[in-house]
């Protein structure tokens, strides 16, 4: 028998339509909120305007920053940080994908910290204090663990380098995850973000230093079932996937994560890959030792429909 030593610091409501709960949410946690998320999207422009509303019915004033690229930079950080200082915000609310969500993480220190976001990285960054803004996340797609994980990862452009800052203070409070607000996500964007959680959940069951069976044998599961069945949205497999986002996430917490799971930052952002399911794929062909296949997935990378959370 091996010990098991596991915490995870957020709020984790799952279900299907648990977005209606954003509001109250919200309002426990201040009335002054960040809205973050990428720019006007058609699959999604309902949802926000939705959010806004329920956070408005529970007296929350919202300010809306949608100005989060695919691998968000420390321009998008900085951009929002801005705003959420000028509007004396107190909560922030990150909908959408790990994009999203890890941009409303770094705001959160941003706001909160003498300097920049990106002093906090790590291995040369500075140590986050405990006086974070509360952090509510609302996943739209499957895949990031984002809305569980204490990661933010974002790129500084100018010197060509992509970070993470890392440490639990950043997990955020609370975690929605509803599966039916993935139903929009094309058959791509289904299919890439269901291998990127059964990427981190497959790695951290063969890890050495693996979290816990009774979070990742379900997850692995759950992955393999739900590779077996993207084709754009099924409810079966969004449901299941969603639920496996959820505990891979929680194996990051772990620290159980292995090659795959942390090389993907030098392929993201290359060759038109910006999701990072996609750039697990071309790693698991390169390690692999299947050149062709991985030549393939790039191809089909680059002309992924556009999906930006």
């Amino acid at each position: 028998m091996r010990y098991i030593n596991y915490y995870c610091p957020t709020d984790f409501r799952f279900g299907w339509g648990r977005v209606s709960e954003v509001g109250k949410i919200v309002a426990e946690y201040g009335k002054r909120c960040l809205l973050v998320t990428v720019g006007p999207t058609p699959a999604l422009d309902l949802l926000f305007e939705n959010i806004k509303t329920l956070c408005f019915n529970e007296g929350v004033e919202i300010f809306h920053f949608n100005g989060v690229q695919p691998n968000p930079t420390t321009d998008n950080v900085d951009a929002a940080v801005e705003m959420g200082q000028e509007k004396n915000v107190d909560v922030i609310l990150g909908v959408g994908g790990g994009s999203s969500i890890d941009t409303a993480k770094c705001v959160s220190v941003g706001i909160t910290h003498k300097g920049d976001a990106w002093d906090y990285r790590v291995i040369s960054g500075k140590t986050i204090e405990d006086k974070v803004l509360p952090i509510i996340a609302v996943t739209t797609t499957a895949g990031t663990g984002a809305e569980v994980t204490p990661a933010a990862v974002v790129s500084k452009t100018d010197i060509h380098l992509k970070y993470a800052l890392y440490d639990k203070i950043i997990c955020p409070t609370v975690a929605i995850i509803d599966p039916e607000l993935t139903l929009t996500m094309p058959a791509h964007g289904t299919a890439s973000t269901g291998w990127d959680a059964f990427c981190h959940s497959f790695e951290s069951y063969t890890h050495n230093l693996a979290a816990s069976d009774y979070i990742e044998t379900p997850s692995v599961k759950k992955g393999v079932g739900v590779l077996g069945g993207c084709s754009g949205g099924y409810c079966t497999a969004v449901k299941g996937k969603c639920i496996g986002d959820g505990c891979t996430g929680m194996e990051a917490i772990g620290k159980s994560l292995g090659l795959l799971a942390t090389g993907d930052g030098a392929v993201t952002g290359s060759k038109g890959i910006e999701a990072s399911g996609d750039a697990y794929g071309v790693l698991a062909a390169a390690t692999a030792g299947s050149g062709g296949v991985g030549h393939r997935h790039r191809g089909r990378s680059a002309q992924m429909d556009e999906d930006p959370r």
